[in-house]
Order: C-alpha cells, then structure tokens, then sequence
C-alpha cells in the first residue's frame, strides 16, 4: 500500500525479500515467510507510528546429563542395611533429578522409623572411559559425551520404634468411651510393624491385632490382622475376624488392596441368628486430600467389590459394592471450604441364596451423626427379621460448608440427605429423609470435637428424630 511505501521511505527502511502485510484495526503487522513480525505500524490522528522487530536466534545444548551412583546412608539409622538401600536401589543410575531425591525422603519418613532425614549431593565425578559399578555388575556409560555420577549422603535420625497411648472420649452413638493403643515399628530392625489397641464403653467392645510387613512381594506389603468388636454402631452383633491382605502403592494418590477374610458373627439379641462368611475384597482408592487429616482441598474415591460364599465357604453368600467420593475445594483466602461426601452401597445374594436375608452386620443402615443427621442412629430404612433398620442398598449424600471463627474453632452449616432400601427395586422417586443445621468444631491438630444442631427436613413414619449431636472427628 502507498501509505506504507511512504512510511517506509520516510524513516530510511527497507525489506528484502517476501513480506506479508497486515492490517487489524488501525494497525499494519509485517511479518516475514516464517511468521515472525518485522514491523509494526500504528496509525495515530496526526501521523504514522513504525515500530522494527528483531528476530532473536537461541541455540541450544544439551549439558552433561547427570545420574544417580551409590547412596549412603549416615547416622543412627536402627534398621537392617537392606531396609533403607531397597528404597533407593531403582534409582542407581536413573537421570538425577530434585524431586526423586524429594520422593526418597518421603518414603523413608512413611516407614515411620525416622525422625529426621537430610539429603546431600556429593561432587560429580566424571568418568571417561571405564565402566560404573551401581552395584548390580558393570552398566556401559552411554555415549559421548559420558554421564556424570552424582552420589548421594542421606543422613538419617531414628525415632523411638515402640508406642504407648491412651484416651477418653464422649460421642452421641458410643456414649462414653476409652481407647488404649500399643504399636511397634520396627520389629527386628527390619521395619515389620506391630499393632495392638482395645477400645471399650458403654456400648460395646473393640480389641484387634496387627503384623504389617511393608515388603512382603517387592513393594507390596502384607498384612495380618485378628479382630474381635461388638460395638453399638454394630447393634449387638458380635464379630469375631481374621484377615490377610495385599497392599500395592501405585502412585501418590492411588493404592490397591486385596484381602481375604473370615468372619463369625453372631446376634447377641437374638439367640437363633449365627453365621460365618468367608470372603475376598477388592479396594482402588485414589487421595488428593490436602492435608489428609482435615482436608481443605483436594478429592478421595474409593471403590470396594466383595465376594463372600461359593467357592470359598462360608455359611453366608453375597456380592456387595460400595463407592466412596469425598471432595474438598478452599473457596478463598477467608479459608472458607465446601465438603462434599456421596456414598453409594448395594449388596444382593449369590444366585443359589439370592432370596437369604443377610446378617445386620454385613447390611447398610443410615441415620445419625455420620450419615443423616437430625435422625435417631441408625433409624431410616425398613425393618429387618429382627426389628433392625437395615438394607442391601445405600445412598447418602453430605455437604458441609467449613468456615473460621476464632482459632482453633471453627462453624459449619451442613445438608444432609440419604437412606437405605430392601432393593433396588423398593425405592421410590421422592425427596429422601433430609436435614439442615448447624456446628461447631474444635480442632487441636488431629484431634476434633464438636457439636452439631439438626432440623429434619421431612417427616418419616415411625423414625424418631434428634437434633443435637455431640462428635469427636469429622461426619466424612
């Protein structure tokens, strides 16, 4: 265009070759065959401003690459040596990078052996021309230019492995209650974990055993529990339990669990109802939660497939799923934080013992403070053979919104809707037992209590309401 031959004329400019011209508004862009802008020219109301681009050119090499070598471990550690090199050993000779040294030390703090671990590069040394040794034979230096080695010194401070603890507690479903804990961590220096705690009230009982082996195949752990409970939650029924299960860590946030466990349960009420159940369970649980006690961001799934009966035994046969979404958002810098819980369960009967009613302990129940609240405990749902509210198919939904009021007490304002059905069969598209309210929380760290004020939305025949509901820990 004339306008810009003239502009270019003016200041002394001039272009060579292929040039594409623009114009966007009052704007002309010249850019050259690849793309890249030249010039700009913008038009004002008395003159024609011109703006030169230049084209800058960045080469780029690639420096030396740098690899993990041996690791040393410095100080008290308490454990075996093979504990702590099989928590480095797929590291020899990957690329060297912050965040496996960052990843290292956190699964050495997950042991819960140590109480303080501090990590130092070594000075790269360069070698020309003969092999690295990781340990595992001879492993050929890639090509020239060669890898440097870099070694790290981790310097590590034990803890104490054993633990004793005790506690006393009140909740609206337990009543009054106390709690005695006895754990190991390091048995045999090896880091095989050794639980045992007993909890009792004036409601029921709960006493169970553990042996935990964190690498039993590779990195996945087994573990072995007994287990004795007859809680109110539980409605007199007494369990009595041994379980072995798989444990594989895939990622941060994704775990598998494979367990398989045998069960005697018995109805303390009702002198006639026994049974034993012989079952496999599978568990893919995915956490995100910031932090994982007290979340204020982040999202938890969990998905449970059980099998008990048929080929494995058992007096009782059954398939039962549950799924379990939490979800955790800070809504801004107030630390205001929307939580949001959905629960979903159903259970049915194999086809040889479709028609069988299961036990109460292996059935879903709601109402109260963990699931629907402004309800009497477990008093939603319909009755079983022996006047119990439960059923073989669960929905609940929880949302609270979490808000400061002066450190460390905090308030909620919460919905609650949900209940349990016979089948899926039984339930009927109309609004769920549902409530509002409010609470209060005091939080001491891991340590929660609170006081919750509910207001059934929906009236049910023959369900008792409440409204008050005393808690220590979190609804979900």
């Amino acid at each position: 265009p004339k306008k810009l031959r003239e502009a270019f004329k003016k200041h002394g400019f001039s272009l060579t070759g292929t040039f594409i011209a623009t114009k966007i508004g009052e704007e002309w862009i010249v850019q050259d065959i690849d793309g890249h802008a030249r010039y700009t020219l913008e038009q004002g109301k008395e003159h024609l401003s011109v703006f030169e681009h230049s084209v800058l050119q960045f080469e780029i090499s690639e420096g030396d690459q740098v690899v993990f070598g041996t690791f040393n471990f410095v100080g008290d550690t308490g454990v075996k040596p093979n504990i702590l090199r099989r928590e480095v050993t797929h590291l020899r000779g990957a690329l060297y990078t912050p965040d496996k040294i960052s990843q290292t030390i956190g699964n050495l703090y997950s042991t819960g052996i140590f109480e303080r671990i501090s990590a130092e590069s070594i000075i790269p040394t360069v070698f020309e021309s003969q092999p690295i040794n990781f340990g595992n034979g001879p492993l050929p230096i890639l090509s020239s230019p060669q890898p440097v080695v870099r070694d790290v010194e981790i310097r590590l401070q034990k803890r104490k492995p054993r633990a004793i603890g005790a506690s006393v507690g009140y909740s609206s479903s337990d009543g009054p209650r106390g709690k005695m804990a006895l754990s190991h961590l390091n048995l045999f220096q090896r880091n095989i974990q050794f639980r045992l705690r007993g909890r009792w009230g004036t409601r029921g009982y709960l006493y169970d055993t553990s042996l935990t082996e964190p690498w039993l195949i590779g990195r996945t752990s087994g573990s072995l529990q007994f287990l004795g409970r007859k809680l109110e939650e539980d409605d007199e029924v007494r369990a009595l339990q041994g379980s072995f299960s798989l444990s594989r860590k895939l990622s941060n946030t994704h775990r598998l669990n494979l367990e398989y466990s045998y069960r005697d349960l018995k109805d303390t009420s009702v002198a006639f109802l026994q049974t034993t159940v012989s079952s496999l369970r599978f568990l893919w649980r995915q956490d995100s939660q910031v932090p994982s006690l007290n979340p204020i961001s982040g999202m938890l799934n969990e998905i449970t497939v059980e099998y008990a009966g048929g080929f494995l035994g058992g007096q009782s046969n059954f398939i039962k799923m549950v799924t379990d979404t939490r979800y955790h958002k800070r809504l801004n810098a107030r630390r205001l934080v929307l939580a949001t819980a959905l629960r979903f369960g159903i259970t049915t009967g194999l086809q040889a013992d479709s028609g069988a009613e299961l036990i109460s302990f292996e059935r879903f129940w709601a109402g109260g403070s963990t699931t629907v609240r402004g309800y009497a405990e477990r008093g939603l749902g319909p009755k079983d053979i022996t006047g119990k509210h439960r059923g073989n198919v669960q929905l609940i939904f929880n949302t609270e919104l979490r808000f400061p009021i002066l450190n460390p007490i905090h308030g909620v304002l919460f919905f609650d809707t949900g209940n349990v059905w016979g089948t899926i069969d039984d339930i009927e598209y109309k609004w769920m037992p549902s409530a509002i309210g409010t609470g209060l929380r005091l939080s001491l760290g891991p340590l929660i209590g609170g006081i919750d004020y509910a207001v059934p939305l929906i009236s049910i025949p023959g369900v008792s309401t409440r409204s008050v509901y005393l808690r220590i820990g979190s609804t979900f």
